[in-house]
């Protein structure tokens, strides 16, 4: 779901890569680091210009209208 938000976003493409390689290794994907989850995962960004313009929403628009408009499209995904 995440990259079809921010299909740019180069930390979520390396996130997404790593978890495959564990998968595959049969090794678990948690505990992870913090700063890497905020930067893979659009619900921890909400103030981000690129998810906003994303969801066609703007600055004036609140950080919870921007999480309930990516749990909307995330839970009919």
């Amino acid at each position: 779901f995440a990259a079809s938000v921010e299909p740019q976003n180069e930390a979520l493409a390396l996130r997404r890569k790593e978890i495959v390689r564990l998968r595959q290794a049969g090794l678990p994907t948690v505990p992870f680091k913090l700063g890497g989850e905020i930067a893979a995962n659009p619900f921890l960004r909400p103030e981000s210009p690129e998810i906003r313009a994303h969801l066609g929403m703007s600055e004036s628009d609140s950080n919870g209208d921007i999480f309930r408009a990516l749990r909307e499209r995330k839970d009919v995904f």
